[in-house]
């Protein structure tokens, strides 16, 4: 009906005003396809959802942490990127947001361990990565082949995700993302017919402050919040019939003043 389809872009100009902090994460609903290619996504159509983080500032590099409630799902499947590398000593060291990694009671995840001491071989011996919500790369472009080994359900790329679900998130908050910032996949899932997936009110992130020469994570300037995208209005048929009497009588003016 046409108060559904009113109603849902009442939703998204309440979500546009509400997106004034520099991490957003996005909750998209029903979307048109999986997250792409190097996402590791399944899910993708009616009553499931994608979520997505992004950093608009200028003076850090990038997420490094997240933890936000999923409210009123009934499953979800954690994606953002991680795994491990052998670094220069031969010991294994984390890479993306490989630590407190949970879907419930809130969606989480955080960065590597830093080395002992911290900063000592940062760049030498560890190469943490830098620019996740910012910029888009993947595990590929950042560690030479044979030495990574990449977390269960884990993207291994992150940046370039199908451009129709990328369009929706922009567009919600539009002008925020101006210069292009890259959104990062964190996690995928379900809900039930009729309900009303969200985001609990708590959004908490961090980014890196300092990542050349140490593992330090600060709070975002500008804060961080969550803003759910509804699933695309599609007209009844009721509306259709509405719609196409409003063309026909659109013609007939159009031809009596001819």
């Amino acid at each position: 009906m046409i108060r559904k389809a009113l109603l849902a872009a009442f939703a998204a100009v309440v979500m546009v005003s509400s997106a004034n902090a520099s991490v957003i994460v996005g909750m998209l609903l029903d979307p048109a396809s999986t997250a792409g290619a190097g996402s590791a996504s399944t899910r993708s159509g009616a009553n499931t959802y994608h979520i997505y983080a992004l950093d608009t500032n200028t003076d850090d590099f990038g997420i490094s942490s997240y933890n936000v409630g999923v409210l009123n799902v009934t499953s979800t499947s954690h994606r953002s990127p991680f795994g491990s590398y052998e670094n220069s000593q031969g010991n294994p060291a984390d890479a993306g947001f490989p630590t407190t990694r949970q879907t419930t009671p809130t969606l989480a995840a955080g960065p590597p361990f830093p080395p002992n001491p911290i900063g000592s071989s940062v760049g030498t011996d560890f190469f943490p990565i830098t620019g996740f919500g910012q910029n888009a790369s993947s595990f590929a472009l950042k560690y030479p082949a044979g030495i990574f080994s990449q977390g269960a359900g884990s993207g291994s790329a992150w940046g370039t995700y199908n451009a129709a679900n990328i369009a929706r998130l922009d567009a919600a908050i539009a002008p925020q993302n101006a210069a292009g910032a890259k959104w990062v996949f964190l996690a995928e899932g379900q809900y039930a017919a009729g309900a009303a997936p969200g985001l609990g009110a708590a959004v908490i992130t961090t980014v890196y402050g300092d990542q050349s020469s140490q593992f330090l994570s600060k709070t975002p300037t500008g804060g961080s919040v969550g803003v759910v995208v509804p699933a695309a209005a599609v007209p009844e048929p009721a509306t259709l019939s509405l719609l196409g009497l409003a063309m026909v009588g659109g013609l007939g003016c159009f031809r009596r003043k001819r």
